[in-house]
């Protein structure tokens, strides 16, 4: 399960900001994504918005495992 967490975080935030523009290639996002380094050229706009990015989806991860341990609903503390 930890694997494809993985490999999914590192497609899905190498996809969505790939359409957005992005120039990281897949082997530099991963890099950043698991390791939090940058790895040759990269442009600090793109390894922002990737690290916003990929906060951004633990924020939905958490979220999600949230409602399911309250059986669906929306709690707020």
């Amino acid at each position: 399960m930890e694997r494809l967490s993985r490999r999914f975080t590192v497609d899905f935030n190498y996809n969505s900001n790939h359409i957005e523009g992005s120039t990281l290639t897949y082997g530099q996002t991963e890099i950043l994504l698991l390791f939090g380094k940058v790895i040759g050229e990269a442009d600090v706009r793109d390894v922002q918005e990737m690290t916003a990015s990929n906060a951004g989806l633990r924020m939905m991860k958490y979220e999600a495992k949230r409602m399911r341990m309250y059986g669906g609903m929306m709690v707020n503390e």
